[in-house]
């Protein structure tokens, strides 16, 4: 078993034999865990693999047709305000997650939405 860190990049390099199964375990802090295989042929291998944050959760928000973004939406959780939607309609927050939240999304001339 090879056990290795990321460099600054995110990046690591493992030696490896030919024609092989290879399983990968990717544990990070403050992000939840991947596994998965990569069959070695002959050739270099590059594999890449994105991790999910465990306590962060980005909300998008966009008209009904999913085109038009809307900046400056407000978004409650639970009733609180966590801020209002970026230019791009993004607001990204810390939230942990496997819980149930009550979502409202607020916007001048447009109807609320509650979830």
């Amino acid at each position: 078993m090879q056990t290795n860190l990321t460099d600054v990049t995110g990046a690591v390099t493992f030696e490896v034999n030919t024609i092989t199964r290879y399983t990968i375990d990717i544990t990070a802090q403050n992000y939840q865990p991947r596994s998965g295989y990569i069959d070695i042929n002959y050739d270099d291998l590059e594999a890449q693999y994105w991790l999910l944050s465990s306590n962060r959760f980005s909300f998008v928000v966009k008209d009904k047709n999913g085109k038009t973004a809307f900046p400056d939406a407000e978004l409650r959780l639970n009733t609180v305000l966590l801020g209002k939607t970026d230019p791009r309609g993004v607001l990204t927050i810390p939230i942990p997650r496997g819980r149930v939240y009550d979502i409202e999304i607020k916007k001048a001339g447009y109807k609320t939405l509650s979830e």
